[in-house]
């Protein structure tokens, strides 16, 4: 197809629409030279066009005047009739990762390549995106920012509803119907390679297979219900809709529910925002892929914890969690935090007859040190939970204080402390515990006294984090409890298979979560 010189192009396209100081001022930001883009190989026609360009550049400076090329500069035509939208390629889209100009490195003003997938810099001239788009001939561009959609080097906005679904792909909404729904239906979508997956349960990558211990975490914290919808309800677009504004993109980039500005805090602090927009992305009925990878929200978490877990070594579990959620709740305090799993523990001391209660997130518990010596023909130690809980039962401990509960928590996460280091390697316990997956009673690990306050004491099993393997190796397992299905599932990284209660009741526990009975129209299980 022929196409006309840019600069008529543009010219015509500002006589018809128009342009308005921030539209102006959004394109004078594009238009920027980005540095370390000169050294891009471009092709004849690509030349052609710089070199045409730079003489009226040179010629125009001549007089005085500052001049940059009409079409870029210039208001621009927003268009419904592109003739390139059948060069939309979806297999190659990937919005997982984080948006840095493949060339110049930059976060600023880049846009993603709709054919190969690229993220590039800049719509202006001597821009990574422009360079591409003239030597590769590929020329629909999505602004990671806003999700607007270019076509370059045409210079104009494309609008059609076939790039819907992708805008959705890019930065996933929620109403609050739909998050209720996730609640009491189960939901499956269909990647485009034809897989199933179910909503909500989606399959994470392991990065260089070190990457487990985090994805039980988030698989656990997606069945909070109350922390999930905080997140699947904040406004992600709400920390860049300033930003937005001032670069010319209106009041579109902030629009947002109610929820989302009130949740607003959600988005200010960088590992919370990339919490945010990955459990957005495994609630996503409309995925490409089918599942997600967790580069981005761990790479926030590896500067967090000041290099304390990263991408290349595998931590431990419970650490992670006890860490995570003690740092969520310190950056969303003033939306409550991490309430929903936080209890209180009541500690007296016999001997100076001092009481002190205490918050926690994770309840630790002592497991029954196994034999020193064993045999192949010796069975496996066993122990229930009840035992192990016998510590909060009001009982003396060590002989000299008295552990009970003071606050139940509508989610109680129980740590099985199976490992022990000493000063020469670490040592894993391998006594199976019991439990039950259903009506765990803990009224008799309650104070007396604060009964009234904890009307319900009766908890069902959602989550089972499971460590497989010797203690200095091994791999992560979680066993997940589907309400809406009624189903248990096992997950391991990217392989989900349905699995039975009885297979998670057998399996050797590290951490669990479990929900607090109450009135509801769920299955029972």
């Amino acid at each position: 197809m022929k196409r006309s010189h840019p600069s008529e192009r543009g010219r015509g396209a500002t006589e018809e629409s128009g342009s308005t100081d921030e539209d102006l001022k959004r394109q004078r930001l594009d238009d920027e030279d980005v540095s370390g883009s000169s050294g891009v190989e471009v092709g004849s026609r690509a030349s052609e066009i710089v070199r045409d360009t730079e003489t009226v550049r040179s010629s125009e400076a001549d007089k005085g005047s500052k001049v940059v090329a009409s079409s870029a500069v210039r208001g621009m035509k927003a268009r419904r009739d592109c003739p390139y939208l059948s060069s939309v390629n979806r297999f190659c889209l990937d919005f997982d990762f984080q948006g840095i100009c493949r060339v110049s490195g930059s976060k600023e003003h880049v846009y993603c390549c709709l054919v190969c997938g690229e993220f590039l810099q800049g719509r202006g001239w001597n821009t990574p995106a422009m360079t591409h788009a003239l030597s590769q001939e590929h020329c629909l561009y999505m602004s990671l920012a806003d999700g607007r959609v270019f076509c370059i080097p045409d210079n104009y906005e494309v609008l059609d509803a076939s790039l819907e679904d992708i805008k959705f792909n890019l930065a996933p909404t929620y109403s609050a119907a739909d998050v209720a729904g996730f609640r009491i239906r189960e939901l499956y979508g269909r990647a485009l390679n034809g897989a199933d997956y179910i909503v909500g349960l989606m399959g994470l990558n392991s990065i260089n297979q070190s990457t487990d211990y985090a994805n039980v975490v988030i698989q656990l914290l997606c069945k909070a219900i109350p922390f999930r919808e905080q997140l699947l309800l904040c406004d992600g677009a709400a920390k860049d809709a300033g930003a937005a504004k001032d670069a010319g993109a209106g009041n579109d980039a902030g629009a947002g529910n109610d929820a989302g500005a009130e949740n607003a805090v959600f988005t200010k602090d960088p590992l919370v925002d990339n919490l945010q927009k990955l459990v957005k992305k495994m609630f996503n009925p409309r995925s490409f892929k089918g599942i997600a990878s967790p580069h981005e929200f761990l790479q926030a978490c590896h500067l967090a914890s000041k290099k304390q877990f990263t991408l290349l070594k595998r931590s431990d579990a419970h650490q992670f969690l006890v860490w995570l959620i003690n740092y969520i709740d310190k950056k969303t305090r003033k939306n409550g935090g991490c309430n929903w799993c936080q209890g209180k523990a009541r500690i007296e001391s016999i001997g100076d007859s001092s009481i002190t209660i205490k918050s926690f997130f994770c309840l630790s518990l002592n497991v029954p040190e196994s034999p020193l010596f064993t045999s192949p023909a010796d069975t496996i130690p066993e122990a229930h939970l009840f035992e192990l809980l016998d510590e909060y039962g009001g009982n003396l401990t060590g002989g000299t204080t008295r552990k009970s509960i003071e606050e139940l928590p509508e989610y109680l996460i129980l740590h099985i402390k199976r490992f022990s280091r000493n000063n020469f390697f670490t040592e894993k316990n391998p006594t199976l515990i019991r439990f039950p997956t259903k009506d765990l009673d803990l009224s008799e690990y309650v104070e007396p006294d604060a009964l009234l306050k904890n009307p319900n004491t009766r908890y069902d099993l959602v989550c089972n984090i499971v460590h497989m393997g010797s203690a200095e190796g091994g791999y992560y397992v979680i066993y997940v409890y589907n309400a809406p299905s009624d189903q248990w599932y096992e997950v391991e990284n990217l392989r989900i298979v349905p699995t039975e209660p009885h297979r998670v009741a057998g399996a050797p526990a590290y951490i669990q979560m479990w929900k607090r009975q109450t009135s509801s129209l769920l299955p029972q299980r």
